[in-house]
């Protein structure tokens, strides 16, 4: 039985609606015909490109323009943080001199991105971190030998694109020194998190290879890892936030110690018997 669609042939989006699905015989300049189901809305603007193009359709070419057209529609990223740009002219494509490739940055983000690639510390920093995650995985969740964990190519893609947000690597994708996706130390955190659950799934099925099993450990991390994050971010602000009430708190005492005391001046003792005296000779 064929597997039916669970996207519009037309625009590409999803079926929110069983009752907004409509289906539409689409016929092929090769003869053949098809079923295709469609938003209701979206079936009169396709049978206007069907009439423009002759009754019929070319689906190569027109799987091709569909494609171009969802990339041109689709809103672009800023290679280092990773947010949306509010309108595209603050953008920036310029050439990555470090991965050898175009990115989209806001002016600021460029910036910031040049400074952590000359910055020879941080580079060394996440390159440690980033062997860190990679041995954890091989060896305490895959429980690879050295000779098969040796720069296996499916575990770096797939870590990869995890420590930039996504799940599949794409060609020009840029890794280091950018703040978008998640860190090391989260993905790490991650790993560690859901390690028991993984186990407990290598234990309880079979899988074809070792790269079924990568991919079936990466599901499980990406479903849990917007959690991790979550509690890693909070844990970073109530840090950043402890340090700053540490510092007013330094701060108040040297104030405290600056100020000019005054001098102590000590009680007479001859004070109170004196006032007694004076009231024994007034009667």
């Amino acid at each position: 039985m064929a597997k039916r669609a669970k996207t519009c042939f037309y625009c590409g989006g999803t079926f929110e609606d069983e009752m907004d699905i409509v289906e539409f015989r689409v016929p092929y300049t090769s003869g053949k015909s098809a079923h295709r189901r469609f938003h209701e809305k979206c079936l009169p603007e396709f049978k206007k490109v069907l009439e423009e193009q002759g009754g019929e359709i070319e689906s190569a070419s027109y799987r091709k323009k569909l494609n171009e057209r969802r990339t041109a529609q689709k809103k672009p990223n800023c290679t280092y943080c990773g947010r949306l740009f509010v309108d595209t002219d603050e953008s920036l494509v310029l050439y990555n001199q470090f991965g050898n490739s175009y990115g989209k940055y806001h002016p600021n983000c460029y910036i910031k991105y040049i400074n952590n690639m000359q910055n020879a510390d941080l580079r060394k920093q996440e390159n440690k971190e980033w062997e860190e995650v990679y041995d954890y995985f091989a060896y305490e969740i895959l429980n690879m030998r050295p000779s098969q964990a040796r720069e296996n190519k499916a575990i770096v893609y797939r870590l990869a694109a995890l420590r930039i947000g996504k799940k599949r690597l794409n060609r020009g994708d840029v890794i280091m020194g950018v703040e978008a996706g998640y860190s090391y130390k989260t993905i790490l955190y991650t790993m560690k998190y859901v390690r028991t659950q993984i186990t407990e799934e290598f234990a309880s099925r079979r899988f074809h290879d070792m790269n079924h099993k990568i991919n079936y450990a990466m599901v499980i991390i990406w479903n849990n890892i917007d959690f991790i994050n979550g509690r890693v971010k909070a844990m970073e602000r109530q840090k950043e936030l402890t340090e700053i009430e540490t510092k007013k708190r330094l701060a108040e005492k040297e104030r405290l110690s600056n100020v000019e005391k005054l001098p102590y001046q000590r009680k007479s003792k001859t004070s109170g018997k004196a006032r007694w005296v004076w009231l024994e000779d007034e009667e």
